[in-house]
């Protein structure tokens, strides 16, 4: 039997892309009888260090970097028991290959492992090195440099679409062994899921996603007030929390939006699902994105979408085929494209036909089955 070390940047009860991915690949790795366990840092530091969730063994350790602050010379001192401690489960463990997914503070503690231990490492880029909410990698060279370590180290790097790739091998100047894009995929199965519940009582457009500075929803807020003008029967319906949350109630307010705009906070897979199957068409409105796994989740619904033209999903989202592709924070493109699927039925079942017959290509065990191939390949 195989063994796979999972070691993500953060793993449930944390919500986000990077947990979704590691969450589904542990599923599918284990029902093809593959023995898995997940390497995370222990944040916050209240979660136990071992439990099982949906009976994935996940172990945590606490992987810190040290920073110029005087607090941040602790984990100066405390890196030789850190270093200690996670090198004895890899141990223990002994996997026959680590999948480092998304390099953050687990970077040092994976290149000490290949070091040390000798220890096969495939690495997975989620576009950390420009879309890290804390700028780790603006701010910090000893992150820089541990990521350049790992990346010169490892024995195979895929990334979860071109343009991440591009920006890694700029910044980092690595040539692995084995690199390959490897899309990020969405479980086809979970569209059945309900809450039974109709969403909202008038038609509606649909965004979702962690309400931060950097995915776009003051630019969405902008664009969806010119809307207004022209659809008066539309609402926009946003799910996810966030530190911008207030923020972004406020521009709502001041935009005259309240009426017309409902905050919903963080929901559940089932209200989730009910919501993409229930509106117009979704809006992913961040400038750049890595991926974009939202997007796969409204085309698993049979649902158009409007996306920017830069970063991952120009990738997979096809232009005028599946949805709208805009230029990033460009109010008048924006509501151009909204304004152009509001107003045409035709359009919206025909790109919501195009993107459920194209998102078959992306269901998790597709996935997984090229994480499976790479795997072979590092390790004979």
């Amino acid at each position: 039997m195989i063994r796979i070390l999972l070691s993500p940047s953060a793993f449930y009860p944390s919500l986000g892309g990077v947990e979704e991915i590691c969450r589904n690949l542990a599923h599918r790795l284990a029902a093809k009888n593959f023995e898995v366990a997940v390497a995370v840092n222990r944040h916050p530091t209240s979660l136990p260090d071992h439990e099982e969730i949906e009976s994935i063994d996940v172990h945590r350790f606490a992987f810190e970097y040290p920073s110029k602050t005087v607090s941040g010379l602790g984990p100066v001192f405390r890196f030789p028991h850190n270093t200690k401690n996670y090198l004895a489960f890899v141990k223990s463990f002994a996997p026959d290959l680590v999948h480092l997914i998304c390099p953050s503070s687990n970077s040092l503690y994976g290149y000490v492992a290949m070091e040390l231990l000798k220890q096969k490492t495939l690495v997975t880029l989620q576009g950390e090195f420009f879309m890290d909410m804390n700028g780790l990698y603006d701010r910090s060279a000893f992150a820089r440099l541990c990521a350049s370590k790992l990346l010169h180290k490892a024995n195979g790097v895929t990334a979860c679409s071109q343009y991440v790739m591009d920006d890694a091998k700029r910044r980092f100047n690595f040539n692995a062994p084995i690199e390959q894009v490897v899309f990020n995929g969405v479980d086809l199965a979970e569209n059945s899921l309900t809450a039974s519940l109709k969403p909202h009582s008038r038609p509606f457009i649909f965004a979702i996603g962690r309400l931060v500075k950097n995915k776009g929803f003051d630019w969405l807020l902008r664009a969806f007030k010119r809307l207004t003008e022209t659809q008066t029967e539309v609402d926009l319906i946003l799910a996810g929390d966030g530190e911008e949350r207030q923020n972004l109630e406020a521009l709502s307010k001041e935009l005259s939006l309240s009426e017309r705009v409902h905050f919903l906070g963080r929901q559940g897979r089932a209200q989730v699902s009910d919501l993409f199957k229930s509106c117009l068409f979704f809006v992913l409105p961040s400038p750049v994105e890595p991926f974009g796994i939202v997007c796969l989740e409204a085309m698993r619904a049979g649902k158009p979408l409007i996306a920017t033209n830069t970063g991952g999903p120009p990738e997979f989202v096809r232009d005028h085929v599946d949805g709208l592709l805009v230029p990033p924070e460009d109010d008048v493109s924006l509501f151009q494209a909204m304004d152009q699927l509001c107003s045409s039925k035709e359009s919206q079942a025909l790109f919501g036909r195009n993107a459920l017959d194209q998102v078959q290509g992306f269901d998790w065990q597709k996935i997984t089955d090229q994480y499976i191939e790479l795997y072979k390949q590092i390790l004979n």
